[in-house]
């Protein structure tokens, strides 16, 4: 890291559909994980797909996000 300059934190954003099957991913950067999952919707509902409704967001091999059973919010979830 160069002195005095922060590193912008990378996830991986996983696109499923109610299943859990993985339809797509996306690298996005982000200063905080609030962020993260923000512009993860933003781009789940830009995709218009009637597959994918929910997200994962990962960090190396932690989910930091979860998309399973209700636990995160989906494509209709403000």
């Amino acid at each position: 890291m160069l002195h005095g300059m922060s590193v912008m934190p990378s996830y991986r954003c996983y696109f499923l559909d109610r299943d859990e099957h993985i339809h797509g991913s996306a690298d996005i950067e982000a200063d905080e994980l609030e962020e993260a999952i923000d512009l993860a919707l933003e781009m789940l509902k830009a995709q218009h797909s009637s597959k994918c409704e929910v997200i994962e967001i990962w960090q190396g091999d932690q989910r930091l996000y979860p998309a399973r059973s209700g636990e995160g919010r989906g494509i209709d979830t403000p």
